[in-house]
């Protein structure tokens, strides 16, 4: 089986030879962006090996007010696809399209819309104090976002996106109650969710962050699901039985993969295919790979999931 072809079948429920593989690192901010930028993630794709394209990046809603108070959202007036930071992404995806040449399936990293709340205040103490008020302008910009996010999606799909990778915050126990997480997190990330799959079947759903409440994200309707075993105590097989989805993860993302040796990242890979099974599974990690990560230790975990 190609890279594609394998994941086509475990988007498919079709056997596969092997268990397909990804993991990511940030790009430094010198090589984000354009040729430099695109050969930079086009070239540890290859490195890697890794059995999708994803295209790691930090697209947020560039603001130069400041949103101190719920009610500065109204200041927010939602998406303009000229906006420069948005174009400069675009350049990027394009790029990266144009240098797969439909090689591999390609990912974009599309945010929830609290995730772009919250990156826009850059304080977590503002974005919880902003979404506890319940103030209308925080939830007509929440509206906005969602709206936004929406229509991000549809451009990048249009320019040959395969699936979203999609990454969500917000739902630590110890930081909302259950009411505040479903009204102003989980309606719009399900919101976009339900938008997204009406473009792709191909869509994974990444839960960032530890303790999370995972009962509440059920009935997320996604392709598969990523979450950090780790920070949550939740494995891959108790993830499948609560969730009935594929998975991806298995290994600490700041473990033996950043940290440690070849030998030892090909040990826990190998025993995370070992305890799940290689059919319905992306071996990947909790999170982003630490960006000092060696790439003999990437290339280990893919040697045994292209192997095993």
């Amino acid at each position: 089986m190609t890279r594609k072809e394998r994941m086509i079948a475990f988007f498919d429920d079709q056997p596969v030879d092997h268990a397909p593989h990804c993991v990511f690192v940030h790009v430094p901010e010198e090589r984000r962006f354009g040729e430099a930028g695109a050969q930079a993630q086009f070239d540890f794709h290859r490195e890697s090996r890794n059995s999708f394209l994803k295209i790691i990046v930090d697209l947020r809603f560039v603001v130069d007010y400041p949103l101190q108070r719920p009610e500065d959202w109204k200041a927010f007036k939602g998406f303009d696809r000229n906006e420069k930071y948005f174009q400069t992404n675009l350049d990027l995806l394009k790029r990266i399209v144009d240098k797969n040449q439909g090689e591999d399936l390609v990912y974009w990293t599309l945010f929830t819309p609290w995730n772009h709340a919250r990156a826009m205040t850059r304080d977590d103490a503002i974005i919880n104090a902003h979404t506890y008020s319940r103030k209308p302008e925080f939830e007509d910009a929440m509206k906005r976002l969602e709206e936004a996010v929406v229509k991000q999606a549809d451009i990048f799909f249009d320019e040959g996106v395969d699936g979203m990778y999609y990454a969500s915050r917000g739902g630590e126990l110890n930081r909302f109650e259950d009411e505040i997480f479903q009204k102003y997190v989980k309606q719009y990330d399900i919101n976009v969710l339900n938008e997204i799959n009406k473009r792709s079947k191909y869509n994974i759903f990444h839960m960032c962050g530890d303790n999370l409440r995972m009962e509440q994200y059920r009935d997320y309707d996604c392709a598969a699901i990523n979450w950090d075993i780790h920070g949550n105590n939740l494995s891959l097989s108790q993830g499948r039985a609560m969730f009935g989805k594929k998975v991806m993860g298995g290994l600490d993302n700041l473990g033996a993969i950043s940290n440690g040796t070849p030998e030892k990242t090909a040990e826990e890979t190998k025993a995370v295919i070992e305890s799940y099974g290689k059919q319905g599974l992306i071996v990947g990690a909790d999170c982003t790979l630490a960006a000092y990560a060696p790439m003999d230790n990437i290339r280990a975990m893919a040697d045994v999931c292209d192997t095993y």
